[in-house]
């Protein structure tokens, strides 16, 4: 019997030998090993660099023992021939993916598969291949690649560097790009469809005598008549033509750059706006009078849907010293008829104050009325808003809101959560609550009858907060915030009952507006495109895309009305962008 010495002298024995044979292998299986890493093809179609394997055959190799007890080889072994067999056979098989259907190919199991069809590997070369070029064109990061030019370009930081491309830059072109394209899929198309190749859509149509058919067999009732109507013009608004402000501008102040402001009055026969002027620092405010076309006897027939013409009138409010931050219409229960508007302002250095002003736009009127001015103090204005049945207006300042009476000149100071007001608005049937849009995301609503400063009501959205338009019944509210989200808030339940999707905005204080029956909601976004919703049903009606181009500093202003001048069926919009009116005109206003 071995003693302990010799048992684990041949228990070592047996592993090694184990592990040598574990290591040799078969002719056969060696060939396959060689065959199948030489002849590798990657899934996109490109060879592997694969190293030669070499010959495994126990009778042409001799295994020996060296130092420490492992195992080595010596002797003659068949080396793997890179120059002829390895190029040699790479080749064959790159002839052999070319043309597939060669009968000459000489690995025919790597192009047909049992059943006649090519194998995977073959038919997702090309797809692939092409997927991958058009993504490393686009995918680069830090580059950009111009499809025309077909090249690729650096982007570089937006500094003022000439002739180079920047995010900016980039950005853009492919907005003007997306525009064009816009543009032209509108004019081609008639019934609203976007390829000239497809078949023709059905669409309602709005014919006074088909509709009031449908009226009468139950398919439309009554209480959607209206909506029904609304809808249907919307989605048929068409540019018509445009006017510059100033046809022939005198002077240096009617060189006008841009509209920052548009406002109508509650009859749509005057328009509020603010522009700013070329190469100063001054803002224009001016009164719009929007008049009805007279019809001749040769465009009688042709005429349809909106036939105004605006013509500056009244008196004109130039600020050079300080910036207008917002303006909005004050109307007197006295004296409706007076044309008396509100505006803030704001040093552009900061040292001077605040201001809160009223003037009289009314032609032949007072426009100086220095009596009603306000001094603010040193503190930055956002909005401000009009109280017409006490006499009282709202100033939105920094970490607070103010609150003052025109009569006694008393002054209210609003706690805001230490936040910026950048929105306002009173309540429309009896004037006494304040509802407050802050840069924290927040809407507050103050009791005007309370003695406390403090809100009663608090709402959170997830941005600052831009615009707010109340509803009639002073139930339902419209917020608009800097990240574009449009919500419709239930202020007696405190939750949101509907979303207004496919608005852009990003850093950017943007008004949102409703057409007088407070059926549809419109706004501009901050890609320049004018979107129309259905307020009860939050859907995406229309997007008009801007006709001229556009960028952030250059936002259009819109207003939409059934009744332009005072007149029902003066269908349109106006949008007013640099120093021009684009006149918008529905296509069905005609019939009814």
């Amino acid at each position: 019997m071995p003693n302990s010495k010799q048992w684990r002298m041949q228990k070592n024995w047996r592993g090694r030998k184990r592990r040598w044979e574990s290591n040799s292998c078969s002719g056969d299986t060696c060939d396959k090993r060689r065959f199948l890493t030489q002849n590798a093809v990657s899934p996109v179609g490109v060879n592997f660099p694969t190293e030669p394997l070499p010959s495994c055959s126990n009778s042409q190799s001799e295994r020996v023992r060296c130092r420490g007890g492992r195992m080595r080889d010596r002797g003659n072994r068949i080396q793997h021939d890179r120059t002829n067999g390895g190029r040699n056979e790479q080749a064959r098989l790159r002839e052999c993916q070319s043309n597939t259907t060669s009968s000459t190919c000489p690995h025919p199991n790597l192009t047909k598969s049992k059943h006649g069809k090519r194998p995977i590997a073959s038919q997702t070369a090309p797809e692939s291949s092409s997927s991958s070029s058009n993504s490393s064109q686009s995918d680069i990061p830090g580059f950009y690649y111009d499809a025309e030019k077909k090249r690729y370009f650096k982007i570089l930081p937006s500094h003022n560097n000439v002739n180079v491309v920047t995010r900016e830059s980039v950005s853009s072109k492919t907005a003007e790009e997306k525009r064009i394209n816009d543009l032209k899929l509108q004019s081609n198309s008639k019934l609203g469809q976007h390829d000239k190749d497809a078949k023709p859509q059905r669409t309602e149509s709005v014919n006074f005598i088909h509709f009031w058919q449908r009226v009468h067999q139950g398919d439309v009732t009554n209480t959607s008549i209206e909506p029904f109507v609304l809808k249907s013009q919307v989605r048929k608004l068409k540019l018509s033509h445009f006017e510059r402000i100033f046809s022939n501008p005198f002077g240096n102040y009617e060189q006008l750059e841009h509209m920052l402001l548009m406002e109508a009055s509650s009859d749509f026969h005057d328009i509020l706006g603010l522009w700013s002027v070329k190469d100063t620092l001054v803002h224009r405010i001016q009164l719009l009078r929007v008049n009805v076309k007279k019809r001749t006897s040769e465009h009688k027939a042709e005429a349809r849907g909106l036939e105004v013409e605006i013509n500056p009138q009244g008196n004109v409010v130039l600020q050079s010293l300080n910036k207008v931050t917002h303006a909005c219409w004050a109307p007197s229960l006295e004296n409706p008829n007076r044309k008396y508007i509100l505006y803030t302002t704001v040093c552009y250095t900061g040292y001077s104050s605040s201001l809160a002003l009223f003037r009289n736009l009314e032609p032949g009127g007072n426009a100086d009325c220095r009596a009603t001015d306000f001094c603010l103090g040193k503190k930055a204005t956002w909005t401000c808003a009009w109280n017409p049945h006490h006499q009282r207006f709202s100033v939105g300042t920094e970490k607070s809101g103010l609150l003052l009476d025109v009569e006694t000149r008393r002054l209210w100071e609003l706690y805001s959560n230490k936040s910026d007001v950048l929105t306002q608005t009173f309540t429309r049937t009896t004037g006494q609550s304040l509802i407050s849009g802050t840069r924290k995301g927040e809407i507050l609503t103050h009791d005007l009858r309370s003695r406390s400063t403090h809100p009663v009501k608090v709402v959170h959205q997830q941005s600052p907060i831009g615009s707010l338009r109340l509803l009639k019944d002073d139930i339902y509210l419209l917020a608009s915030d800097f990240k574009g989200q449009i919500n419709l808030w239930d202020l007696r339940m405190r939750k949101v009952v509907r979303e207004y999707p496919g608005h852009t905005n990003r850093y950017s204080k943007l008004f949102i507006h409703m057409e007088e029956s407070e059926q549809v909601l419109y706004t501009v976004g901050e890609d320049c495109y004018t979107r129309f919703w259905s307020v009860r049903t939050g859907e995406l009606l229309r997007s008009i895309p801007p006709p001229c181009p556009a960028s952030r500093d250059l936002i259009p202003r819109v207003l939409y009305s059934s009744s332009w001048a005072g007149q029902w069926g003066q269908v349109g919009m106006m949008m007013g962008l640099k120093d021009k009116m684009y006149m918008y005109h529905s296509q069905d206003a005609g019939y009814l």
